[in-house]
């Protein structure tokens, strides 16, 4: 409280307190609990050599100080900062479930999450298995491995961002192995007052190779361009032997079934240039403003190859093409 009381005049003997666990300071006619709510959580991934700050992973008002966090593991430490460390190395994925409860003085809300979960990812392995929905957090926390889907994954209620960004894009390798992602629904991007480029499964990818992967029943909406259900934005690499089905894909500009924008690994026309190749799509496809196709949104640099789409295309102009919206080639 001496920084309120001394720096800001505030009334710590009349009309201010601070309860025992600290936090923010409450009006002193208020009795404990407190209420804490959290909003939101995400799961997070690490190597034995990594960490991960659980304060990122929930969305609350007030975590650090109102949060008690407890893992299922023994192999984990959380330390006084709420940040996660593995004890020893793993030689396979293993999940922890992190446990969230409010501490003395507080109450978690009804209706808060009450856990999150953890990966611990061997550092050697190569690739990666992904059995379940929580091992999809290992790829967005590293982006540069690569990775082999083990099992069909079902995503019905989960809240979901998409892997990776423009600015942090997926640059391995993910085989999906045969196996199908359903109901995965990404409508993060569809309000945000600042636009975000690259909206899907993976919002970006830069050089990375994507096979053998199916993806069905997606609800995929982004507000600006490359919005597409398996990569928004495709900056070189390649997608091979993947389908979309019975798919609403929705977008400013750029928007296909499988892919939203294909561009070159420099994204501007002077590096390699993306392939699509023996895939299909049979989805809604809808922008409202400028190009839309079945397959890929646009082609600014890249190949389209033994593909076919039979679904719906539609946006509000004269820019919607049955394969891909706008194609140009220019800098091939």
């Amino acid at each position: 409280s001496t920084f309120y009381s001394t720096t800001q005049g505030w009334d710590f003997i009349n009309t201010w307190s601070m309860l025992p666990s600290g936090g923010y300071p409450v009006l002193k006619w208020q009795t404990s609990p407190q209420d804490v709510t959290v909003f939101s959580t995400k799961d997070g991934a690490l190597v034995s050599t990594g960490s991960v700050d659980l304060n990122k992973l929930v969305v609350t008002n007030n975590a650090k100080n109102a949060i008690i966090f407890t893992p299922s593991s023994s192999n984990v430490t959380i330390d006084a900062n709420n940040v996660l460390t593995m004890n020893s190395a793993v030689s396979s994925v293993e999940t922890v479930i992190v446990n969230i409860a409010a501490k003395p003085d507080f109450t978690l809300t009804s209706g808060s999450p009450t856990r999150l979960t953890i990966a611990l990812v061997p550092d050697a392995a190569d690739p990666v298995e992904i059995s379940s929905v929580a091992d999809l957090a290992i790829i967005g926390a590293y982006p540069a491995k690569n990775y082999k889907l083990m099992a069909d994954l079902d995503m019905t209620g989960v809240a979901f961002d998409g892997l990776c960004s423009t600015s942090v894009p997926f640059t391995g390798v993910f085989d999906g192995n045969g196996h199908v992602i359903s109901n995965v629904t990404n409508t993060k991007w569809a309000t945000q007052k600042a636009k975000v480029k690259g909206t899907g499964l993976f919002n970006a990818t830069k050089g990375a190779t994507i096979k053998k992967l199916g993806v069905k029943s997606a609800l995929i909406t982004g507000i600006d361009q490359n919005v597409g259900a398996i990569i928004g934005q495709m900056q070189g690499g390649l997608i091979e032997e993947c389908y979309v089905v019975n798919s609403q894909i929705n977008g400013y500009d750029h928007v296909g079934s499988l892919v939203g924008g294909v561009n070159d690994y420099n994204n501007d026309k002077s590096g390699a240039g993306a392939t699509v190749r023996n895939c299909y799509g049979n989805a809604s496809v809808y922008s409202t403003n400028y190009q839309a196709g079945g397959l890929t949104g646009t082609i600014m640099k890249g190949l389209v190859e033994k593909c076919y789409f039979t679904g719906i295309v539609k946006n509000t102009g004269d820019r919607a093409i049955g394969l891909a919206g706008y194609h140009d080639n220019s800098g091939a």
